[in-house]
């Protein structure tokens, strides 16, 4: 258990004083398909029934990779992405949602490893976190070195909102004042 907490905490101090070198979205992108690969490789480890020890091991590199980016990247995007007047909700929702999604797996592990086994259960999370992995590659864009405000505007052009407001002239709000600019 302590290997697996060590696993969790040194990624978590090392990226926290990376993550505006490396970016966001490759260090997200890196560490869900790493966590992939490793929900994929327990899987395949009950399949042919590997030693306990591989288990482990694999439990320590999944914990390391996650801690390298999903773990406290996703709660910095999300931060960035939500404006500042929306911020309080948007951080609350995103709390909610996660607690949500987190204690409906935890309460569902048992049964579902009874439905599907265990190389089921692993293959099928695999597959979600593939899907994960798609997902930030495809639409999660990069933000660092930009500004909130730009973070913003681009979500805005995204929208069609901004190439109205740039077009027609109207103020597009500053995300951090709440002032049109």
């Amino acid at each position: 258990y302590i290997a697996i907490g060590l696993c969790k905490l040194i990624p978590e101090i090392i990226v926290m004083n990376y993550v505006d070198h490396a970016g966001r979205r490759p260090l997200l992108v890196l560490s869900s398909a790493t966590v992939t690969l490793c929900i994929v490789a327990l899987g395949l480890t009950f399949l042919f029934n590997w030693p306990s020890y591989v288990v482990v091991v694999l439990l320590c590199v999944y914990m390391w990779c996650f801690s390298s980016g999903m773990g406290p990247v996703t709660w910095l995007a999300a931060s960035e992405f939500t404006p500042l007047r929306q911020r309080a909700k948007g951080m609350t929702t995103c709390s909610f949602v996660n607690r949500l999604v987190s204690g409906t797996v935890a309460l569902s592990t048992l049964s579902t490893c009874d439905a599907m086994g265990y190389t089921g259960f692993f293959f099928f999370y695999g597959g979600i976190s593939a899907i994960g992995t798609a997902f930030y590659y495809f639409y999660v864009p990069e933000t660092k070195g930009r500004s909130l405000e730009q973070i913003t505007l681009d979500f805005k052009l995204r929208a069609g909102e901004g190439d109205e407001a740039k077009a027609n002239g109207s103020p597009v709000e500053n995300p951090i004042s709440g002032q049109a600019s």
